[in-house]
């Protein structure tokens, strides 16, 4: 392919181009000294810019994918704005009383929300939301009364249920505390979990990413691999398995030496906010 572009190398200022490409590769790159150009070449419009794709070095492709399908509470500062956000979502999505409802980004510099507050807008079912750094979240009684969650309830290692002057528990759930309600929500599908996939990678278009690497807990790495090798994914994947626990034994995985999605990484941390 040849593209006749203004473009920005990432070297020097933008210049007019001749790009050719073979397959995935860029086999040239010239000053376009606008010779008779292919019928079949790419002429990119005047007062547009081509620029180098981005590599997202530290990205959660999937969590990203499957979070941008929940109920967004970005830029929420008052209680009444948490309050329609969620019924907005509800109204629009639909669902049975059984069926989890699901948010995300939730700033608790901004709004401080409680149990009561999500209940007053959807008390009839449960409700989860992470808030914005994923190291808590916020659910409402129905979700606390699905996990058997209650007053009495004695903090777990690493987390922490915030409580109120009388010792209730308020529904603000700090580090593992929020994962004894998240074992309560069933796993996506696998066909959610593609088009969660499917939903980031052109998400990461849209912004001029190109490339990412992504840490990957073991429950997902075959929803990964998956996406990986067929042929829906464009988007190049530097894929990193994760250890938390540190038992490498059994923390071992099979690499992939394939240049589209390599796995060859161990990523191993320690995180936590308390």
């Amino acid at each position: 392919m040849r593209i006749h572009a203004r473009t920005w190398t990432g070297i020097a200022s933008a210049e007019q181009l001749v790009i050719e490409t073979d397959g995935e590769r860029i086999v040239s790159v010239r000053p376009d000294l606008a010779a008779a150009r292919r019928g079949d070449a790419v002429v990119c419009p005047a007062g547009s810019l081509l620029v180098p794709g981005l590599h997202d070095a530290h990205c959660h492709l999937l969590e990203g994918g499957l979070m941008m399908a929940e109920c967004d509470f970005d830029g929420a500062d008052a209680l009444e704005q948490v309050g329609k956000a969620l019924r907005d979502y509800v109204c629009a999505q639909g669902g049975s009383a059984a069926e989890w409802v699901l948010g995300r980004r939730l700033d608790e510099t901004r709004v401080r929300v409680t149990r009561h507050d999500l209940d007053r807008a959807c008390a009839d079912r449960p409700v989860f939301v992470w808030t914005h750094d994923l190291h808590s979240a916020v659910v409402n009684s129905a979700a606390l009364e699905r996990a058997q969650i209650s007053d009495d309830a004695v903090n777990p290692p690493g987390g922490r249920f915030e409580r109120d002057e009388h010792g209730r528990i308020t529904g603000v759930l700090r580090e593992t505390a929020a994962h004894r309600v998240v074992e309560r929500i069933a796993p996506p599908s696998a066909e959610q979990f593609r088009q969660a996939l499917l939903r980031a990678q052109t998400y990461a278009f849209s912004l001029g990413i190109t490339a990412v690497s992504s840490s990957v807990r073991g429950d997902m790495l075959a929803s990964y691999r998956a996406f990986a090798e067929s042929t829906e994914r464009d988007l190049r994947m530097n894929i990193w398995p994760v250890c938390e626990e540190f038992q490498l034994d059994g923390e071992r995985f099979e690499t992939v030496n394939e240049s589209g999605y390599p796995i060859g990484t161990l990523k191993g941390f320690v995180d936590g906010a308390l």
